[in-house]
Parts: C-alpha cells; structure tokens; sequence
C-alpha cells in the first residue's frame, strides 16, 4: 500500500513540474498604445499584433521588453505603413502583412537573421508573398527572401526583373540561386553573407552595386555578363572561397575595394574596355599572382605582371604572390607608387624607386615580410601613412634629403635598427615608429616642428634626441618605451600631454622650466622612476600625473595652482613631499596608496591649508604628518 502511494505522489509531483515547464514556456499578455488609433498587443504564444489605422512608423520591442518573446508579427488591415526595430527580435519566425500596408521598411533591408517566411494579404494591392517569399504586387521585384527559409536552392521566378536591396541577406542555408533571363537591377547588398557558391548574372545587368556579394564565404565561382558596366564598392569584399575572376568586356569601371580581402583569389583578367579602376579594389588579395589587362586597354598595362595606370603614371599594384622575383626595380617615368601596391608581398628582398617617383601612397609596402631594403629617390617629399607599416624585415632605408613630412603610423611595426632623419624634416605623424621595436636610437631634427601621438610608443628606442624647438610632447608619445631610460627634453618645451612617457622605462627625468603643463598619467606605471625634478613654469599637475611611479621625494614648484585628482596615486616609495603655498586645488584621492609617506611640508599656513583640504579625501595613510612652513 505505501509503495503505491508513493507510486502516485511521484506521477502528481511529474505531473506539477510539466505543468510548470508549459507555464514558464508562454508569457502574460501585454500591450497598449502606440498611437491614438494604434495599438500593439502580444499574446501569451509570442504572436505581436498591429491593430488600428495609419503608420506604424517606430516601434522598439527591447522597449517593451519583448525582443525575446515575438515569434510572430501580424500587421493588421488598416495599417498602410510599418515600421520596427525587428532585428531586435531574436526568435522571430514569420510576419504577416494585411491588406493595407504600402510600405514595410521594417522589413525591407532590414537584417532579420531568424525570419522563415512572410505572409501578406490577397487582398494587398502593394506586396504579394509566394511560398514565403516577398515580392511586389506583379511579382516583377523580389524584395526579401527569409534568410531562415528551409532548402538549399531557390530558382527566381520568371518576370522577375529586381532583386531588391538585401534580397537574399544572411541566407546561409542557400547555396545555388538561379536568377531569370529577363533580370536587369540587382539591390544594394543583394546576396550579401549568402552562402551561394556560385552566381550566374544574366546578361541585362549593368550594374552590381556595393556591397553586392560581399562575405559570400562559399562564392568559388561567378559569371558576369558582357552587359556589364560597372561592379560597385565591395562588390565581392571578403569572398574567401573565390579563386579567378575574368572580368567582361564592356565593364568600364571597377569600384572601391571590389575584390578586397578575398584571400585565395590567384589571377585576374581585366579587359580592354576598363576605364576607371580603384587603387585599392584587390586590396589584402594575399593569394594573388597575376593580373593580366588586354592589350588594347588604353589605360592600364600589366608589363612585367605589375599593373600600372599609364595615365596617371601610378604603379598600382605589384601581386603579393608573384614569386618569381627577389629585387625589383620599378620602371623610370613612373610618378606615384599607389597605395597599397606592394603591401603583403611575401617574394621581394629588395625593391628601388626611379628618381622620377614623387609619391609613396598609403600602405604602400606594409606587412612585406621578405621586404629588406628599399631605395627611395633623392626628390620624394612625403612618405605618406603607414607605407612601412609591419615590414618587420626592413633592415636598409635611407630617407630623402629632401623630405619634409612623415605620414601616420609610416614606420609603425617595421624592422628598423636605426634611420637618420634628414634636415628638412618638419614633421612626423602619429604613431609614426609605433611598435618598432628593433629601433634603438634616433635624432630628430631641429626642423621638425610637431611630433603626433603615440610618434614613438611601444617602440625599441633607449636614446632619443628632440629639436629644440619643440613645444608640445603629444599624448602617448614615448608610452611603453620600455628600453628609454633617460631623455633631455628641450628648453622651451610648454607642455607634456597624457601618458607621453606611461609605462615607459624612465629612471630619471628632469622637467625643464618652461613646462607648464603634465597631463593626466605622463609618467603613470614607470616602475623604474626614482628621480623627478618638476618644472619651475609648472602651473597645474594633472589627475594620475604621477601614480605608480618609484620616486622617494618630491618638491613641487611654486607657483604650481592645481594638482590633480590621484595625482600621485601608488607612489609606494614616496617618504616626503612639498608643496607650495600657490596650490589652490587638490583633487581627491591625490595621495592615495602612498604608504611610505611620511611628511607633507606645504609653504602656507595650517588655516592656508584646512581651507584648501575642507571637504577634500585626499587618500594619506595613517603615518603621514603634515608640516607648515609659516
């Protein structure tokens, strides 16, 4: 008997417990207003409904706190307008529209990842669905294929002449689409994360416009019709499986990074018919080999397998994997090095620029791993932004005599031991030698005028020598420097920005008097700074201007007016300290962590100084005493 009462209490308690799981499954209804004549209701199946009359024209489910719970969505008769933030909603299914509605951005180009279909009204006089697709009314233009839509091949409907924008966005079950004869637009973005693996464009296109096939991962293979004119800005970007590509005759314009990024692509055809190719449209083409133009092209020449603009005298594009040269020198009369145009090459040891070369472009040898020596042409003025970038082996440079500018990030994690920078230099661009970590030591002339952010920071230099004209030590100039242990800053130097020496390897370092401004952590984390001497200029310290530093006395300036909070923040070492009678602020926590100090002597009076403290944390530990000079 108890055996089967326990028998029964275990199927009730089963049976509670599923019925527990159900009720957690379903949600409470909710819903209100949205306008005074809509209003929005969501039921305890996740099915959101618009009912009403007008626009829905902003409606934000994660504001309802419902982005999780919409499965379904029905617009109601009445609606003519719909619009929604339904990217949001992350386990939304299908949306069905009624008779009314005329324009639906909320689903149009939207990016709705989860969507398997779309219903719409047979008596809607604007849309039509079919087997859960979206087309216009006459079905002459499909406007959304659900990107969760079962199978793994879709044929587009005869009639069909438009592929709207994002048609086919995200469908990464879709491997084969099969579009129609009488196709002549396809939509921004139109097959765009797809995972087609090869598309047919029929004759009739003339134009695929940006974005067009971009991230196509599984894209091997694709045939463009003679119609064409023009492929768009990133038309094919990042199509990794994608190996030739033999553009037609008759295109006459190749857009912005069109192929970039497509990692295994090996040889290209242009045809005679290009007239107007971006400098970077096989941008990060790691893969590639050749690039060959027909010869009647009147622009662009592939002599010696290079591509070359022959009316702007550009060389555009040396192929990172043509391998079957060590040392190149490029043509005389070429003007410009384009940008980008030797960048990722794994082959050359050695490349030499004709004296009628004026022009480096951006990126114009970055990451060329075998890359050790570059000649550069007496009359070059302007290395432009991150030309040497990553050419980790570059070991031979001499600059121009004649150049006055270095670009941003011109050096930044190349392989220079050393480089002597002419006299006629007057500036060099942010993050200019940033991460060079071989470079020990360099000169800066005094010609030079601005140094850029981060000019310097996680590089190798342990002697650094400053114009004497400089002004102003930008924000994160010598940052993690760990090799820098000392430097002579200029007289007339005014002011040294944020982080300019942080985490560097400084031991010591003497401001000069002309300084009137530390910015916030100048020497933060500099371990190894045992010796500080502030500027007599010095008006304000600014907030973590010198925490985390090993300094064991400070005598800060007269004349100093504001110090910063946690100015001297985990100064661990830090026994005394001045301050003097001008200071009128001290920001909280100025001293905090800084257990060793023992004695503040400030040059005021104790009045002086309770008023300048009233109300103020200033983080001293328990063994600081403060001392007054008058």
């Amino acid at each position: 008997m108890k055996g089967k009462i326990l028998a029964v209490l275990s199927l009730v308690v089963g049976v509670l417990l599923i019925a527990a799981a159900m009720v957690g499954a379903y949600m409470e209804p909710k819903g209100g207003a949205l306008t005074k004549k809509i209003r929005w209701d969501i039921d305890y199946r996740g099915t959101l409904t618009f009912s009403g009359t007008g626009k829905v024209s902003s409606f934000d489910p994660a504001e309802q706190g419902i982005e999780e719970k919409v499965k379904r969505i029905e617009v109601g008769d009445g609606i003519t307008s719909f619009d929604a933030a339904l990217d949001l909603c992350t386990k939304l299914k299908t949306v069905s529209l009624g008779k009314d509605v005329a324009k639906a951005p909320a689903l149009i180009g939207a990016g709705l990842v989860t969507l398997e279909a779309v219903e719409v009204s047979a008596e809607n006089e604007t849309f039509c669905s079919e087997d859960g697709v979206l087309y216009n009314k006459d079905k002459t233009a499909l406007l959304l294929y659900p990107p969760e839509k079962a199978g793994s091949a879709f044929t587009v409907p005869a009639g069909v002449t438009e592929l709207g924008m994002r048609a086919f966005d995200s469908c990464g079950k879709l491997e084969t689409v099969e579009l129609p004869a009488g196709l002549v637009t396809v939509g921004a973005y139109a097959f765009s994360g797809s995972g087609i693996s090869s598309l047919s464009i029929p004759e009739g296109v003339a134009l695929l416009p940006v974005g067009a096939c971009e991230l196509c991962q599984s894209l091997s293979e694709i045939t463009l019709p003679a119609s064409l004119t023009e492929l768009g800005e990133d038309a094919f970007f990042s199509c990794s499986a994608l190996t030739q590509v033999s553009l037609p005759e008759g295109l006459a314009v190749l857009g912005k990074q069109a192929f970039a990024s497509c990692g295994a692509l090996k040889s290209v055809s242009l045809p005679s018919s290009l007239a107007s190719l971006a400098g970077d449209a096989f941008r990060n083409c790691a893969a590639l080999e050749t690039v060959a133009v027909a010869a009647e092209n009147e622009r662009y020449s592939d002599a010696g397998g290079v591509l070359t603009d022959t009316e702007t005298k550009t060389l555009l594009l040396y192929p990172p994997a043509k391998a079957d040269l060590t040392e190149y020198t490029v043509a005389d009369g070429v003007e410009a090095v384009g940008a980008q145009a030797f960048a990722e090459n794994t082959s050359l040891h050695k490349i030499t620029l004709p004296s009628s070369v004026a022009f480096v472009g951006e990126y114009a040898f970055q990451n060329a791993q075998a890359l050790a020596e570059v000649v550069l042409p007496a009359s070059m003025e302007k290395i432009d932004d991150y030309a040497f970038a990553d050419a980790v082996n570059l070991s031979v440079l001499a600059l121009p005599a004649g150049l006055s500018q270095l670009g941003k990030g011109a050096f930044s994690g190349a392989g220079l031991a050393e480089i002597e920078l002419p006299e006629s230099l007057t500036a060099i661009g942010d993050a200019a030698f940033a991460g060079a970590a071989a470079l020990k030591s360099v000169a800066i002339p005094d010609g030079v005028e601005t140094i850029g952010e981060s000019a310097f920071s996680g590089s190798g230099v342990s002697e650094v020598t400053l114009p004497a004209g400089l002004k102003v030590i930008a924000p994160y100039t010598f940052a993690g420097c760990a090799s820098l242990r000392g430097i002579v800053l200029p007289e007339g130097l005014e002011r040294v920005e944020n982080d300019a020496f942080s985490d560097a390897g400084l031991t010591s370092l003497t401001l000069p008097d002309s300084v009137t401004y530390l910015g916030t952590q100048f020497v933060m984390n500099c371990w190894n700074l045992t010796e500080l001497n502030l500027p007599a200029g010095l008006k304000e310290l600014a907030k973590n201007a010198i925490c985390y530093c090993s300094v064991s006395s400070l005598d800060v300036p007269e004349g100093t007016e504001k110090i910063g909070a946690d100015a001297f923040q985990r100064c661990d070492n830090l026994t005394t300290l001045r301050l003097p009678e001008t200071v009128t602020s001290i920001g909280k926590n100025a001293f905090s962590g800084c257990n060793a100090l023992a004695k503040v002597t400030f040059g005021g009076t104790e009045a002086q100084w309770l008023s300048l403290t009233d109300g103020v944390k200033l983080g001293f530990s328990a063994k600081t005493k403060v001392v007054f000079e008058k």
